[in-house]
This record gives C-alpha cells, structure tokens and sequence, in this order.
C-alpha cells in the first residue's frame, strides 16, 4: 500500500521527468533547426575571392547552382556573378560545348549578366552567338523551347549551325591574342562590378 504522502511525492517526481524530457526535446529540436538554417546559408568572402588568381572559380564554388534551393535567396548581382562564373566553368573550349549540351537558359543568363559588367569580348561573343541561334530561328525568350527546337533542326541546318559555331569559337577562342578569357577586360570589368556592390556583397561574411 502506497502512503498517500509518498503517491504525491512520486507524482511530483514523474512530472519533473516529464518536463525534463520536454526541456530536452525542445532543446533538440532548436539545435536541429540551427543546423538546418546553417545548411540554407551563403557565406563567403567576396574581399578573399577577388584577391585569389582564379577568383571566377572560387566564385562560382561560393555561390550555389540553380538547382539549389539557396539560389532563390541570391540577389540580382549575385546571380549575374554565378551566371558568369557558371559560363566561364562550362564553356570549356568554346560556345560549341554549351550549345551541344543544349546549356540555352544558361547563355541566356550569361549573355544578361554581361551586358551588367559592360563592353567585353565576352559580351561581344555572346551577342553574336545569340544572333546566331536567330537565324536559325531559335525563340528569343522562350527558353524552354530552345532545346526542343535544336532538335527539330534539319540536318542540313545541324551542318550549317555547327559550322557557325564553330566559326565563333574560331573567332573567341583559338588565339591568345583575341581570346575569350586572357584580354583583361572580362577579369577588370567583373572586378570593378564585383567592387560596384561590395557594401552588399560584404554581408555574406561568416
């Protein structure tokens, strides 16, 4: 037989437990909810990237893909950065790499970034390729169709297309002297634009 002193003894027990273990649960989940706001964060230092060699590299590590749920939380300049930064990663040797992977919404995006950071052989590369993709009547906004389009092209436009391409990557890219990526004004521009919003840029800092 319990005494009724020791029933109310052991209940204040149980209800000390009780809390204990909701104190503990709360904590938990406040813990788990730190770690995922952590996870959903941009940080990097933009003062750092600009003063690497390869700072459109780092760049483009620094920010995410377009198909990361944080791209939503990038601002404008920030996506202008990334759409630069993911053109100079896959371009590779030249716009026939892009346009064989069918990449059309990403030189969509580059081609608006770099009207942003100004007169360019990267600007002027792309403005012609775009011309280009016209004439062989590519949608000029509707991207989704790009890629359907390409391939419902004849052969012979194929053929056509793929020797243009290829006169471009003549053009930007087989000479030192005329290349895409070694004229300093891509590297400069980018630089001054990046230095342009580094007030905002700066908050991303741990």
């Amino acid at each position: 037989m319990i005494l009724p002193a020791t029933a109310t003894a052991y209940g204040g027990l149980c209800g000390q437990c009780s809390r204990k273990a909701q104190e503990a649960a709360e904590l938990e989940r406040q813990a788990q909810k730190k770690k995922e706001e952590a996870a959903q964060r941009i940080i990097y230092d933009i003062d750092a990237i600009l003063g690497s060699d390869d700072f459109m590299t780092d760049l483009d590590g620094a920010l995410p893909e377009s198909d990361d749920p944080r791209y939503s939380k990038l601002t404008a300049v920030e996506r202008h950065l990334k759409s630069l930064a993911e053109f100079h990663r896959r371009c590779g040797g030249g716009f026939g790499t892009l346009v064989d992977n069918r990449h059309f919404e990403l030189l969509s995006r580059a081609l608006k970034a770099a009207r942003q950071i100004g007169d360019c052989l990267v600007l002027d590369g792309l403005a012609e390729l775009e011309r280009t993709l016209l004439r062989y009547h590519f949608p000029r906004w509707m991207i989704g169709s790009r890629d359907q389009h390409y391939t419902l092209l004849s052969e012979a436009d194929h053929a056509a297309l793929d020797q243009d391409i290829d006169a471009l990557d003549h053009k930007y890219f087989t000479y030192d002297a005329d290349s895409i990526w070694s004229v300093p004004d891509f590297r400069t521009n980018t630089r001054e634009y990046v230095m342009k919003h580094a007030t905002a840029l700066r908050k991303r800092r741990a």
